[in-house]
């Protein structure tokens, strides 16, 4: 997706919006007359709840899952991850943020929260599951200025 958009950029290209299948997008520029290209992230399972729409421009978002299955192992203890349902990570480039992404799977909050303090160019956004809140889909956590000057809240 960053050797697409290094592509796109020398062809003087300065509008795309690169979307590396399932997981990673990447803004350059934003369409003419508008702050940004639409991105909406949906709650894992429930597509009809929205947990954030924005205009992305000049950055990459990523996702990780565990929808298809208990595939991401947290290398600490070698069994699957079980405390959260997806991860985004917001950043520069789509590698930093495909990587990142499935990171924050097994990384703790509070991890997760010096990450970002030391990258402010980073974001972090994490669904729990089930039986980490007092709600029945598990609770939404936030890393870094989601409604800053980064996304441009819609």
């Amino acid at each position: 997706v960053d050797r697409m958009a290094a592509l796109l950029r020398d062809w003087s290209i300065d509008a795309a919006l690169i979307h590396g299948g399932y997981s990673s997008v990447l803004a350059i520029g934003e369409p003419q007359g508008t702050k940004g290209w639409p991105v909406t992230l949906s709650y894992p399972g429930n597509h009809r709840r929205t947990i954030a729409h924005f205009d992305l421009q000049n950055r990459a978002i990523s996702g990780s899952g565990l929808q298809k299955g208990q595939h991401i192992i947290d290398p600490r203890s070698g069994q699957p991850v079980k405390s959260k349902r997806a991860a985004w990570s917001l950043a520069p480039t789509a590698a930093i943020a495909d990587a990142l992404s499935t990171a924050l799977m097994v990384m703790t909050p509070d991890e997760v929260r010096q990450y970002c303090l030391s990258h402010p160019d980073t974001l972090a956004m994490i669904v729990t599951e089930v039986g980490n809140t007092d709600t029945q889909e598990g609770g939404i956590l936030r890393y870094g200025p989601w409604n800053g000057h980064l996304l441009r809240e819609r």
